[in-house]
């Protein structure tokens, strides 16, 4: 068996040899994709475009794929490349969650936008999710909703015809060459790999293809048979539903009841709400059913949004058009990938001509409850665009991996990767290490995924890592506000110039504060005097109370923002009439006594102030 796996290995990189004589594999050094970011251009950062062909086998046409190096913080000869899911989704543009990550410490971290995703060019069709976000706002459902998905898909491919793009040469295959060529031209001998969700099916075929590189695996959210990725896709998200029903029971025992209630109201009538024109340019959303199940089913995939998905389901039971008008915005994060590379890349790995059947024939016992049109739509546009999996290349038969010191995380809670996959992996694979996560998917990037990866990569003992706290569900704890998510919006993506009057009123009654003092001690409008200061530190400690719990909802979980504060902020809306109360009065006293006030202007400004903090917490929603 060695000596097979030796031949192997010797007649690819043989054949790879041969390619690399007509092929020029270097690194083009490029200033950065960050033009106007300072804390990612610095020198412990380096930017490039790498050259690979677009079809390994007949290397004429070239594309570019954008490559990060990050150094270590501390010299090491470690280095780890990292393998986005997806497929489609973007490694560099979230640089920013490795700049102080643990393994920062350990290792180099490279960083590469696969074949046309990310900052790598071509792009394929980068404007699909709008589009498809447009589609799920309409009021279409069931095969109208499927078919528009299909036209859409039809616009992509033609627009890569046009462009001269292959989509057959955008498969998982080609992107362990290209990886395998980068690590040739960072000569680097062997590296750790780290898949997470769709990349770990790449990782695997990776290492399977070439096992002189890699050091060691990561695979986080795996796939453990390709061939099961869409079959189960139904039952996977059944399960984690089932499961989010049994351990949420004793605060929401009719949760469960709930979910089908709401689904049996929208596929009745859909529900509409008004949204921001620069996500949806109609200016609303209209839920149907489809889109109710797969929000909840993202939600299973994020350890804080399955803390309030209760709450969610009970906002689509009472329509709370403020928090679902939310949740769209919230949500269209979820399609900022590439769908081009995302249906070349699964056409080319998953789909036969069995995949639609298969899909069904799992669905068809949840009585369309659980069935989600969202990835069933993926399989018609295989169909469509005459893609399908080609078993020569990536037969996940090939070799195994086992001899890899292999790190498996896997998620109770995951929908479409579900632990059921990782403990399957950990049976295969003799050499690794299984962590079960008690929140949905992509658990690495948690507080203690991330410390469990350092310890893996410098070989410490894995056993005496803390285990993850269980998820706690958000119920009573919540001070319900429906103007604080935005208010929260105002303070995260500020429009100074819609905040400009309320910044000039906060300062002048900041101001007034230390002018009352003084005039507080004079004897004309001494008790006048006293009540604008009182009015004025009531304003201040209103608003910075706000923001404080704001603060402290957002550290505890940030989506609990969508619904109102955590329960000890809830003093601040007792805070909040005293203050209207307090204006009122203060308006009152000064017009009475107008005739005897010094500066009678400086009062009135002030007074102005208060009345503009006000209509500005009206505007917000905060006042009920």
């Amino acid at each position: 068996m060695r000596l097979n796996h030796f031949f192997c290995s010797f007649f690819l990189l043989l054949s790879f040899c041969c390619y690399a004589q007509n092929i020029n594999l270097n690194l083009e050094p490029y200033d950065t994709f960050f033009p106007d970011w300072k804390e990612v251009n610095n020198k412990s950062i380096k930017y490039y475009f790498f050259n690979v062909p677009e079809n390994w086998e007949n290397p004429k046409k070239k594309i570019k794929l954008a490559v990060a190096n990050i150094s270590s913080l501390k010299k090491s000869n470690e280095n780890i490349v990292f393998i986005s899911g997806g497929p489609g989704g973007w490694s560099i543009g979230a640089i920013k969650k490795w700049l102080n990550h643990p393994l920062r410490e350990k290792a180099n971290i490279i960083l590469v936008d696969l074949r046309g995703t990310g900052f790598s060019q071509p792009s394929l069709c980068p404007d699909i999710g709008q589009k498809m976000l447009n589609v799920f706002s309409q009021d279409i459902y069931g095969n109208k909703e499927l078919n528009s998905i299909i036209d859409i898909s039809k616009e992509c491919k033609e627009d890569l015809e046009r462009r001269k793009i292959d989509p057959t040469q955008y498969n998982s295959f080609n992107i362990a060459q290209d990886i395998h060529a980068l690590k040739i031209v960072l000569k680097i001998n062997t590296w750790h790999v780290y898949g997470i969700s769709y990349g770990t099916h790449i990782a695997q075929l990776y290492s399977k293809t070439y096992t002189g590189d890699v050091k060691s695996l990561i695979l986080d959210s795996p796939i453990s048979d390709i061939s099961e990725y869409y079959s189960k896709n139904t039952s996977n998200y059944v399960h984690s539903l089932n499961l989010l029903f049994k351990e949420s029971k004793s605060k929401f025992p009719d949760l469960e009841k709930k979910y089908h209630s709401v689904i049996d109201k929208l596929n009745k009538k859909g529900f509409s709400v008004n949204v921001n024109k620069k996500i949806i340019p109609e200016g609303h959303f209209i839920y149907n059913a489809d889109d109710f199940k797969i929000i909840i089913q993202q939600s299973l995939y994020n350890k804080q949004l399955i803390e309030v998905i209760p709450l969610i389901i009970n906002a689509f039971d009472k329509e709370d058009e403020n928090v679902l008008s939310d949740l769209v915005e919230a949500f269209s994060d979820s399609l900022k990938r590439d769908f081009g590379t995302y249906y070349c890349v699964t056409c080319s790995d998953v789909y036969n001509n069995q995949s639609i059947s298969l899909f069904d024939e799992n669905s068809k016992h949840y009585n369309k409850n659980g069935e989600l049109l969202f990835y069933r739509s993926d399989l018609f546009v295989c169909q469509n665009w005459g893609l399908a999996k080609n078993p020569t290349k990536d037969d996940d038969s090939q070799q195994n991996n086992s001899i890899y010191k292999t790190l498996i995380f896997a998620g109770k809670y995951d929908p479409i990767t579900p632990l059921s996959n990782g403990e399957q992996l950990a049976k295969q694979l003799k050499n690794s290490y299984l962590v079960k996560m008690p929140y949905g998917h992509g658990t690495s990037f948690s507080k203690e995924g991330t410390q469990m990866l350092a310890r893996f990569i410098s070989g410490s003992d894995l056993e005496a890592e803390k285990k993850a706290p269980e998820v706690q569900f958000v119920d009573s704890n919540i001070f319900y506000n429906k103007g604080i998510s935005k208010l929260a919006k105002s303070f995260n993506k500020p429009d100074w110039l819609f905040l400009s009057a309320l910044i000039i009123a906060l300062l002048m009654i900041i101001s007034s504060v230390f002018i009352f003092i003084n005039k507080c001690k004079a004897a004309n409008n001494r008790r006048l005097s006293s009540f604008i200061l009182f009015n004025s530190l009531l304003a201040i400690v209103l608003f910075s109370y706000l923001s404080w719990g704001i603060v402290q909802t957002s550290n505890q979980n940030i989506y609990i923002l969508l619904f109102g504060l955590i329960k000890k902020f809830e003093f601040v809306l007792y805070i909040t009439y005293l203050y209207i109360g307090s204006t009122i009065v203060s308006f009152v006293w000064v017009l009475i006594k107008r005739n005897t006030i010094k500066n009678i202007e400086l009062i009135y400004g002030l007074i102005f102030s208060y009345v503009l903090l006000i209509i500005y917490l009206g505007y917000w929603g905060i006042i009920l």
